[in-house]
């Protein structure tokens, strides 16, 4: 795969995969992760890791026109109905508040959004430009007050918004500490936008 992903903030370039500890549940090899992309997509391209904690995410650059994705493969024990309660919660947050930016899942060839491979459930989402907000050395008053207006926005959009799949254990939880997963999934373009 591709180097870790490098982004170019005012900060200067920070490696984005190094922010996040490294996924440590089963993966696609880069071979597997090509092969599903071809085969259920339609889609042959570069592959970058962008790390993450809970699933495994690369970044995908198709080669025939340079569009971008997210791979997302996550663990099949458990994984189909958050996968579902994520899906679900893209339609709500879109359609309470359109104006909002969250990746949606694009369809297989077969017009599915989710592909089971080997212990994993695998889908291809919109790419969303930005940085992890994590991987931002600094963030100026006016992005924290664009994040804020994000943040109340993103609370209000998702209110009334349940699903049993939000209420799983995640990875190194025992199972007697059930918590809502949450994904951190705000990027610096996206409270730039607000800022402004």
């Amino acid at each position: 795969m591709a180097e870790a992903q490098r982004s170019f903030t005012d900060e200067g370039v920070v490696n984005v995969a190094a922010s996040a500890a490294p996924f440590t549940g089963p993966m696609l090899s880069e071979q597997d992760a090509t092969r599903v992309l071809r085969e259920e997509w339609g889609i042959t391209g570069r592959l970058t890791d962008l790390g993450s904690t809970q699933d495994q995410v690369l970044l995908v650059e198709d080669d025939s026109d340079g569009r971008r994705y997210v791979l997302k493969a996550t663990l099949a024990e458990g994984g189909a109905e958050a996968v579902d309660a994520e899906h679900l919660a893209v339609r709500h947050f879109r359609s309470r508040d359109p104006g909002l930016v969250a990746p949606a899942a694009i369809p297989a060839l077969q017009d599915h959004d989710l592909v089971d491979r080997t212990g994993l459930r695998v889908r291809l989402l919109d790419w969303v430009p930005g940085a992890p907000l994590g991987s931002v050395a600094h963030l100026s008053p006016t992005a924290l007050r664009g994040l804020g207006r994000l943040a109340a926005r993103s609370v209000t959009a998702l209110a009334g918004f349940d699903h049993p799949g939000l209420h799983r254990h995640s990875l190194g939880n025992g199972p007697e500490r059930k918590r809502p997963r949450r994904e951190p999934s705000t990027v610096v373009g996206a409270v730039e936008a607000e800022s402004r």
